[in-house]
């Protein structure tokens, strides 16, 4: 059974470095889309499955040991790519809390990998039955609690690892911005490369160390995930209008791609989501 925790947000409370919002945890994560973001700080780590964060125009691969953490505000949607995509989550907001983020290194929405992923688990758990009990006396604990919980994540994940990626992202920002605006052309990789002014051969090293794809794999995804909002947003497109609307003319091949990375045909994927 899925849990959910939620506060009564008093003014004691906000006078607080920490405070909870909410928690839980989550055997099937449904599909998320914020255009306008989330109004506390969100955290949500994978414990098996897997999903997507789509943040910036980026997409990024949550598997196990992985987490986000989203500022306020920040827009963003992310769903499962491995069901069950079971995860546990974290909402929480503080007195002057962007200044105590800044001061941890938490300075923009981004994602982590953990090296051990258990200690968060267990203080997340923690704080979790700690809010269950929901008698307006532990509202120190539960701020004590995210106050640990960040510092677990400090100190089982790197943040220049994740400054370097950010680097990586900015960098590729032309081609990027190239698959977003054309992905419905045919495209190669010269040309990709040529937003850049670099060869292919060192684009195909820099999506390797920035998505661990290549840049063809990154374009099929980013097609794949357009593919399936013309599906669910216009339902007099046939499969074949939808495959040549993403790039693909090969009809074929686009399915056998959306099974590749969806789990089963384009048509099944409307039928599932009507």
């Amino acid at each position: 059974m899925d849990i959910s925790v939620f506060t009564v947000i008093t003014d004691n409370q906000r006078n607080l470095p920490f405070y909870m919002e909410t928690a839980g945890w989550q055997q099937h994560q449904p599909p998320i889309h914020r255009l306008s973001g989330y109004p506390c700080y969100h955290w949500l780590q994978t414990v098996s499955g897997a999903g997507e964060l789509i943040l910036d125009g980026q997409i990024y691969s949550i598997t196990p040991g992985m987490g986000f953490l989203l500022l306020p505000h920040d827009p963003h949607e992310y769903y499962a790519v491995k069901e069950p995509w079971e995860v546990y989550w974290l909402t929480f907001d503080g007195f002057h809390i962007d200044t105590v983020m800044a001061s941890l290194g938490f300075t923009g929405s981004c994602v982590l990998t953990l090296s051990d992923s258990k200690p968060a688990e267990i203080l997340l758990q923690d704080i979790i039955e700690e809010a269950k009990t929901n008698d307006g006396l532990n509202n120190l604990e539960l701020s004590v609690l995210v106050y640990k919980f960040l510092i677990c994540l400090l100190k089982y994940s790197s943040i220049e690892d994740n400054r370097s990626l950010q680097q990586y992202y900015m960098h590729l920002a032309p081609v990027l911005d190239y698959i977003r605006y054309h992905y419905m052309d045919e495209i190669s990789l010269e040309q990709l490369a040529s937003c850049m002014n670099i060869t292919p051969q060192y684009l195909c090293r820099l999506f390797k160390e920035a998505f661990s794809v290549t840049p063809f794999t990154y374009l099929a995804k980013y097609r794949i995930k357009k593919a399936k909002e013309l599906l669910l947003l216009n339902k007099s497109l046939t499969i074949r209008d939808v495959s040549h609307a993403v790039g693909y003319n090969d009809v074929s091949y686009f399915c056998s791609l959306f099974r590749k990375y969806e789990g089963m045909a384009p048509g099944v994927f409307r039928k599932t989501h009507q």
